[in-house]
C-alpha cells in the first residue's frame, strides 16, 4: 500500500540569511508502507525458515523483526555509542588522486542554489516538529535547527559533506528519488529513527525525492521495499539497518549466526534477495554499529548481508548488484568511531562519512553516515544521469579521500566520502 504524505511548504525561509528568497517549489514524502506476515520464522533457527523467491518468508530466522538491527538498533531517537572514542587511528589522511573513468558522462539538467536552500528541511514545513535524541521537544525543524546550530546558516551534513558547494553549481539531487528503508512514526513530527536518516539525505541534497519505506525489520519486508523501490524507479535505497552477531545495544551475541549465513550461502541466495533489480540501482548499507562487542570488528565477520556477500564471492560468485557499506568518523573527522565497524574483506565496498543529525554530537551511529552517501549518490546522478549502480558505486568508492595506510585498506576502505571530488571525474563528457 502506498500513502503520500504531502509536505506543504512555508510561508518564508528557515533563518533570515534565507529571507530573500522564494519557494517555487513543492517538496513531497512518499510513506510507503510494507506490509508482510513473518509466517515461517519458526523459533529463530534456520532449519525453521526456507528460501522463498517471492520473499515472503525470512531465511534469517527470529531476530529478525525482533529489533535486532544492527545499525540503529535503538529507534526512536537512541544513540548508540557517544562518537568520541578513537580506537583506530589512521596515518595522516593523504589527497586523493583523480581515477580517469571509461564511461562517456552525459551531463544532466542544473537547478540552482536558490531552489536547494528552499527545500531544506522538507521545504521548510514549519508544521514539522522534532524530538532530539536526548528527547528534547522543538515545534519546528527550524527552531530545532537555529537553536542547536545558532552559529550555522547551513544543515551540519551538508557542511561535512561540501554539498553545500555544489548547490551554487545547481547539483542538488533534483529528479531523483531516494528510498529511505526503516521506520516511521507519521505523525508529523520527525522523531523516529527513519525520519531522522531521512532528514540526513534531505540536507545533503535537498532537491531529491526523499521517498520513506516503512517495513518490519524483517529480511522479507527488506527486499519487498526494495522491489517496490526497483518498481517505482527509485534507485537508490539507503538501508541503515541490519542484522548482527553481537546486539549493539547490548552484546548479546547470536550463536546461530555462522549457521543463517551458510544456509543463505548454500542456495546462492544473494544479499539483496531473489529479485532481479534496474541496471541503476544503488544499494546503501550502514556498516553497523557492533565493533564494541564484535572481537573481529570487520564488517563482514560480524553482519549478515555483508558476510553473505563475502562467502558468496569466496564461491566465485559475482556481484549482480551495486553495494555500498559505510562506516562513520568521530566529529573531528580524523578517526573511526570506536563502536563503527570496520571495511575488513570489503574494503573495496567500504566508505565512510560523519554521522550527526543537526549538530556535533546530537546523534551517533552508521546509521546517519549511511544516508549522507545516499544524499551524494543522488547529486552524482543528477549530473550524470546515465550512470548504472556500479558507475556510481565506483565514482563515490574511488574519488574518496584517502584515510589510513595508503590505498585502500582494511579500516577505512576507500575513505571519507569526498563529493566535490566525484563531480569531477576525468574523461570524456558529453553535454545532454
Amino acid at each position: 500500500m502506498f500513502k503520500f504524505i504531502s509536505r506543504s511548504q512555508a510561508a518564508s525561509v528557515y533563518a533570515a540569511a534565507f529571507s530573500s528568497l522564494s519557494l517555487t517549489n513543492k517538496f513531497f514524502i512518499a510513506a510507503v508502507f510494507v506490509s508482510l506476515a513473518l509466517a515461517g520464522c519458526g523459533g529463530g533457527g534456520v532449519g525453521s525458515s526456507s528460501a522463498s523467491t517471492s520473499g515472503s518468508q525470512p531465511i534469517y530466522g527470529g531476530d529478525i523483526g525482533g529489533g535486532n538491527v544492527d545499525a540503529g538498533s535503538n529507534l526512536g531517537g537512541g544513540i548508540i555509542g557517544d562518537g568520541g572514542n578513537q580506537d583506530t587511528a589512521p596515518s595522516q589522511p593523504s589527497e586523493p588522486s583523480q581515477p580517469v573513468f571509461d564511461p562517456t558522462y552525459t551531463i544532466g539538467t542544473s537547478s540552482t542554489q536558490q531552489a536547494a536552500l528552499g527545500n531544506l528541511f522538507f521545504g521548510n514545513d514549519d508544521s514539522l516538529s522534532y524530538v532530539a535524541n536526548n528527547g528534547r521537544f522543538y515545534q519546528s525543524l527550524a527552531e530545532a535547527h537555529n537553536t542547536l546550530s545558532p552559529d550555522q546558516t547551513m544543515p551540519i551534513a551538508s557542511q561535512d559533506t561540501n554539498a553545500y558547494v555544489q548547490w551554487q553549481n545547481g547539483w542538488t539531487g533534483k529528479n531523483v528519488a531516494i528510498g529511505i528503508v526503516d521506520s516511521f512514526s507519521n505523525n508529523r513530527s520527525v522523531d523516529t529513527h527513519g525520519e531522522k536518516v531521512a532528514l540526513i539525505a534531505n540536507s545533503v541534497a535537498p532537491e531529491a525525492e526523499i521517498v520513506n519505506y516503512h517495513f518490519n525489520y524483517s529480511i522479507a519486508g527488506a527486499e519487498r521495499a526494495w522491489e517496490k523501490m526497483n518498481a517505482a524507479k527509485h534507485f537508490i535505497a539507503n538501508n541503515s539497518f541490519g542484522a548482527s552477531r553481537y546486539d549493539p545495544s547490548n552484546g548479546r551475541e547470536d550463536k546461530s549466526f555462522d549457521n543463517k549465513v551458510a544456509n543463505w550461502v548454500k542456495r546462492n541466495y544473494k544479499a539483496t534477495g531473489p529479485a532481479d533489480y534496474d541496471d541503476k540501482m544503488l544499494f546503501v548499507f550502514a556498516a553497523g554499529n557492533g565493533g564494541r562487542f564484535c572481537p573481529d570488528r570487520r564488517v563482514h565477520a560480524c553482519t549478515f548481508r555483508a558476510a553473505v556477500t563475502y562467502e558468496l564471492r569466496q564461491k566465485g560468485q559475482e556481484d549482480t548488484d551495486a553495494m555500498i557499506w559505510v562506516g562513520s568518523l568521530t566529529d573531528s573527522g580524523g578517526r573511526l568511531t570506536s563502536y563503527s565497524l570496520t571495511a575488513g574483506e570489503m574494503k573495496h565496498d567500504f566508505i565512510v562519512a560523519h554521522n550527526d543529525v543537526l549538530s556535533k554530537g546530537d546523534g551517533s551511529g552508521t546509521s546517519y553516515a549511511a544516508p549522507r552517501v545516499s544524499g551524494a549518490a543522488a547529486i552524482i546522478r543528477q549530473k550524470f544521469p546515465r550512470l548504472s549502480g556500479f558507475q556510481l558505486k565506483s565514482l563515490l568508492l574511488e574519488t574518496a579521500t584517502d584515510m589510513g595506510e595508503a590505498g585502500v585498506d582494511e579500516i577505512y576502505g576507500h575513505g571519507k566520502l569526498d563529493l566535490s571530488n566525484a563531480l569531477s571525474p576525468q574523461g570524456q563528457l558529453s553535454v545532454n
